[in-house]
């Protein structure tokens, strides 16, 4: 099923869409299913991060400007404001997958769906596209962080579709938290320094950041952003058809902290 409506986003002004996407799904009376959501603007940017303070808005636009700035010498050559859009659309992505449940998203109590407009202001579509499911599994994976960094939970993960005995379907991961995200990378050590390394380069924990819990916390809303907050593969022959040599990690920001990971597992 594909619905849309139209929105008007502003010039790097942050909007919660959460009301709007539950709107739409009271309308067509779905209940339960995978559903993609998305901007209509190959300049924006859609992300889960935190629906206390708007300010973590502007600190997101902040940290992608620094990182991305809006240059003059582009190849591209529409406009400097489309040019470094279309970059850290790219970067963070202008669609989420999300699991719907009983005519809700299934969302943290800290999280919001945000779009981000980097050359408005737009008019865009938002978009829906849903898959209805009633054949699903649903079970939680409990993380205790020591420490920021990658933990994998990928044995986690295997275990529980040797135990549900899932054959084939799919398998959707949600971390349901504004400073942690899910990962799909090598397994390597080295990778995974270089990951951190790379992260805490981009967003430093700082302490002029807007949003003024602590300056872990207000940086890792952004670094949530930068990695995700979900994951989609596919189960066959009961294996996890990951990738060669992949791991799934999952991604503390805020730590030491007692997280959770859900898993909904679509049964063919």
């Amino acid at each position: 099923m594909f619905v849309e409506t139209e929105i008007i986003l502003e010039s790097k002004k942050g909007l919660k869409l959460t009301e709007e996407v539950e709107k739409l799904l009271q309308k067509e009376k779905i209940k339960n299913g995978l559903m993609w959501v998305k901007v209509n603007s190959p300049t924006a940017i859609l992300t889960l991060t935190n629906t206390f303070d708007n300010r973590t808005y502007d600190d997101i636009v902040d940290v992608m400007d620094k990182n991305c700035p809006t240059l003059v010498q582009y190849d591209t050559k529409v406009s400097p404001f489309d040019s470094s859009g279309r970059i850290k659309s790219s970067m963070v992505g202008n669609h989420l997958t999300l699991w719907v449940e009983n005519g809700k998203c299934m969302l943290g109590s800290s999280q919001a769906i945000v779009a981000i407009e980097f050359d408005g202001p737009k008019k865009v579509n938002l978009e829906l596209e849903i898959v209805t499911s009633n054949h699903f599994e649903k079970d939680m994976i409990k993380v205790d962080t020591q420490q920021h960094g990658l933990h994998d939970v990928t044995e986690d993960i295997r275990h529980i579709v040797e135990q549900n005995k899932i054959n084939s379907g799919f398998a959707y991961l949600f971390v349901p938290h504004s400073t942690s995200g899910i990962w799909l990378a090598e397994e390597s050590k080295e990778f995974i320094d270089l990951t951190k390394c790379l992260l805490d380069r981009m967003v430093p924990e700082i302490a002029n950041f807007k949003h003024r819990e602590t300056p872990s916390d207000a940086a890792g809303h952004i670094k949530t952003s930068l990695a995700g907050t979900f994951l989609l593969f596919k189960i066959d022959e009961g294996k996890c058809l990951i990738g060669e040599n992949k791991r799934i990690y999952f991604m503390e920001f805020d730590g030491p902290r007692s997280r959770k990971i859900q898993m909904v597992t679509l049964i063919k």
